[in-house]
């Protein structure tokens, strides 16, 4: 009789067990996963909130218009380079005729303003602010349409390399090392002399410093 009461209440001990240890599984609940979970999918929300708001703090006014007018390729070098390489040298010669015309509209424009030459003495660093100051508005602005523009003469290029390669019987690169000293260097060179004396002259600004 104590035999089967011992095995009886064995019995209902561990059932009594099993079923707490059930109970306990269904109960349970992993705080510290949950937070490590949680505190995931906060850092991914906000990492994508940050990328929106710097992609829309990149996306100027200026960005969209070029991207509806010129695609949404990006415009860089890199980018001209896969067209062709005279590509890269019609950009070249563009974006000097870019830069030398705004030296000369930033030239004109500051002898008009302060009576003196920018080769007067004290006034280059302040003609230097007012070029890069021109440069980098309207310089900027300009530039996909010196891209376009670029691309647009490049077959231009494509006919003076060959020019060269037929009269001189040179290998292709020579002759574009011909066509960038010809064009990039020596038209460069003529066009900021002869532009500026024309300007100048034409504006009644000074060129030089006298005196």
């Amino acid at each position: 009789m104590t035999a089967l009461m011992l095995s009886y209440g064995g019995t209902a001990a561990g059932i009594r067990g099993q079923t707490g240890q059930r109970m306990s599984a269904r109960s349970y609940r992993p705080g510290p996963a949950v937070g490590v979970r949680r505190g995931r999918r906060e850092e991914v929300r906000c990492g994508s909130e940050d990328g929106a708001a710097s992609a829309g703090a990149e996306t100027s006014l200026w960005g969209r218009v070029s991207e509806k007018v010129f695609g949404q390729a990006k415009l860089d070098r890199a980018k001209l380079a896969s067209i062709g390489t005279s590509c890269l040298l019609s950009y070249g010669a563009v974006s000097n005729v870019n830069a030398i015309t705004l030296l000369i509209i930033a030239w004109v424009t500051f002898g008009k303003v302060e009576g003196l030459s920018p080769m007067a003495p004290g006034m280059w660093p302040k003609y230097l602010a007012a070029y890069g100051v021109l440069y980098a508005t309207v310089g900027s602005l300009l530039r996909p349409a010196r891209v376009a523009l670029a691309i647009s003469i490049t077959p231009f290029f494509d006919r003076i390399v060959d020019f060269f390669r037929g009269r001189f019987s040179v290998s292709k690169p020579v002759a574009f090392g011909m066509t960038v000293f010809c064009v990039n260097v020596c038209g460069s060179c003529s066009y900021l002399a002869f532009g500026l004396l024309l300007a100048t002259t034409v504006t009644g600004t000074p060129l030089f410093h006298l005196g």
